[in-house]
């Protein structure tokens, strides 16, 4: 197999990018989430449920990354799992696979959390009383803007070659064709 591209995904300040307009985003989607609640229920805006909101908000992220461990369960061998600080205070979750892994199966592991976590936010929105809480959107809207970096990383995946593969480098991940 030959390098077909390598992506750095750590270089200077692209946490930092991805950080910032993932909140850019986390606030572009309570303004939508906010606006469309009140458009379809008026006057609906409840403070209820503030402590099962708060905890789905502390969970969310761990969540997260666990789903993305799920997603490439199958090449688990050899992964390892980093703890950074980033911001002095903010500790954030590194997930590195050793092993190759096709294409396809990096972006199944990259979009699954955003579609698991989704469905079930919007079935709990739909079907409880819980979608009328200010925090409850705010927790929707976290989900979004923590999922942006994903769906980066699959828009730079997409226009590879199908049977391409995927290995972790040590600044970011390399793309990997057959001969």
């Amino acid at each position: 197999m030959r390098c077909l591209k390598s992506i750095n995904t750590e270089r200077r300040d692209e946490f930092n990018r991805l950080f910032l307009k993932g909140i850019l985003v986390w606030l572009a989607a309570v303004c939508i989430c906010f606006l469309t609640q009140h458009l379809i229920y008026p006057d609906q805006l409840t403070n209820d449920y503030q402590l099962a909101s708060f905890l789905g908000i502390i969970l969310i992220y761990p969540i997260h990354k666990l789903l993305h461990i799920l997603g490439c369960f199958k090449y688990r061998e050899g992964t390892v799992i980093q703890w950074r600080i980033h911001f002095f205070f903010l500790p954030c979750i590194k997930l590195n696979i050793k092993r190759i892994i096709p294409k396809w199966h990096y972006i199944f592991s990259l979009i699954l959390p955003f579609v698991i976590i989704t469905t079930i936010l919007i079935v709990l929105m739909l079907l409880t009383p819980i979608g009328h809480s200010g925090m409850f959107l705010i927790l929707l809207s976290v989900h979004f803007g923590m999922s942006f970096s994903d769906f980066t990383h699959i828009k730079k995946l997409w226009k590879m070659p199908k049977n391409c593969f995927i290995e972790s480098a040590e600044r970011g991940f390399s793309v990997l064709i057959s001969d």
